[in-house]
């Protein structure tokens, strides 16, 4: 479970029902930890910092939960690039929660702090 990164397993109280949880146990977490680190969390939700492992590219997973009903959105939206949209990288579905994979972007925060990478 260390391949999930520290934080995610510091960050969640009922791991049964966890995103860490559900990446262990679906082929689209398997198949996010060969091509990806997963890192910090982002913020207090389920938004994970993911290093691409071939050149060290930065990308957000953000994991969102069947309840809030995106999967059909998701789809949809996913294959286009317009702007002033974010662009989604990749979409994954499990039982317990859908999976987007969007461009990192550093904001205002980053600029002012000039946070470490």
């Amino acid at each position: 479970m260390a391949l999930l990164g520290e934080v995610m397993l510091k960050s969640t109280k009922d791991f049964g029902t966890s995103v860490e949880f559900d990446l262990y146990q679906s082929d689209f977490g398997n198949t996010l930890l060969e091509e990806y680190h997963i890192g910090s969390q982002l913020g207090s939700g389920t938004t994970y910092l993911l290093i691409r492992k071939c050149d060290g590219a930065r990308f957000v997973l953000k994991a969102i939960s069947y309840c809030d009903n995106i999967s059909k959105t998701s789809c949809a939206i996913a294959p286009f690039k317009c702007p002033g949209m974010m662009e989604i990288v990749r979409f994954a579905q499990t039982e317990t929660y859908d999976y987007l994979i969007l461009p990192y972007s550093e904001g205002i925060w980053h600029q002012t702090f000039e946070i470490d990478r």
